[in-house]
């Protein structure tokens, strides 16, 4: 019988190994993979979670698998899809703190990330949205002195992630 592994999701751009057949490694220019199999025969495969771009800030993420799970004991035709989306790396970034800079600088979708945390680089969903601001005003750890927020370069909150995205908070200091 004909099994047959596939794929949604994936762009030409993808590198690498998508699928482990039987100890195979299948890359996107496989697709659509079939493979003989006699009844009553047995198949294991592995599709790769992440899945490389050779677009810098990219990837794929396996979404889902439809089709019998690994190891398929042959019976029959069978079609198993790795599900993947694409992932966009997001970036937050400051200038002009230095580390006498206390508390929150930037909030991203909830989550507060100090001057240590910085810069804060997270993987996204294709289409998904961020939200985001920074504090107008840094707290110092010394005496007379803080930051202020000067400008934001990248695109304003909230963000529809279609690509990769650097976002900056410029801070200047104030005595």
């Amino acid at each position: 019988y004909s099994v047959v592994f596939a794929q949604t999701g994936l762009s030409s751009d993808a590198t690498g190994t998508v699928v482990t057949i039987d100890g195979s490694a299948k890359a996107f220019g496989d697709f659509p993979f079939s493979k003989w199999v006699d009844y009553g025969g047995s198949v294991s495969y592995s599709y790769s979670s992440i899945v490389s771009s050779t677009i810098s800030g990219k990837q794929f993420r396996l979404n889902s698998a439809t089709g019998p799970s690994s190891p398929i004991s042959v019976t029959g035709p069978v079609t198993v899809t790795g599900n993947y989306v694409a992932q966009y790396l997001i970036t937050f970034a400051q200038t002009g703190l230095n580390s006498t800079a206390t508390g929150t600088v930037v909030t991203v979708n909830s989550v507060t990330k100090a001057y240590s945390n910085l810069p804060y680089s997270f993987w996204v969903d294709y289409g998904s949205s961020i939200t985001y601001s920074y504090g107008s005003v840094i707290s110092s750890s010394v005496a007379d002195t803080r930051f202020r927020l000067n400008s934001v370069s990248g695109l304003a909150s909230p963000i529809t992630v279609t690509g990769s995205v650097t976002v900056t908070g410029d801070y200047v200091v104030q005595y």
